[in-house]
């Protein structure tokens, strides 16, 4: 599309709009590349535009600490890392019960489920 064809409003919009995705991208990756390494990271795939051809970029984000909590459709997981391995406790979201189904899916893989969602 030729852009010179657009009346002048049109042409600021998309040049305003290119500016910000090009600052957007560039804060994205400075935040990455600025980050300590950890053991703990979340890896996530962006589609910024900015790998022409080669589809989403992969963006990892790292967590300092030594443990997650993750709470989702009922089920808390915690991920502790210990001097000797990695630490898994889970139950319900306030840990009031254990009700929650521990259900293997394939090699190293398991499934959690809470109680009040199993059918």
């Amino acid at each position: 599309m030729d852009l010179k064809k657009l009346p002048k409003w049109a042409q600021k919009e998309f040049e305003d709009l290119e500016r910000e995705r090009f600052v957007a991208v560039r804060a994205l990756r400075e935040y990455t590349d600025n980050q300590t390494p950890s053991p703990i990271f979340i890896d996530e795939l962006e589609s910024t535009g900015d790998t022409e051809g080669t589809g989403p970029a992969l963006y990892r984000r790292y967590i300092q600490g030594h443990r997650v909590t993750i709470i989702h459709n009922g089920v808390r997981l915690d991920i502790i890392l210990r001097e000797d391995g990695i630490d898994l406790q889970w139950g319900d979201k306030q840990f009031r019960s254990l009700d929650v189904a521990f259900i293997p899916q394939s090699y190293q893989r398991a499934f959690l489920k809470a109680k009040e969602n199993m059918t």
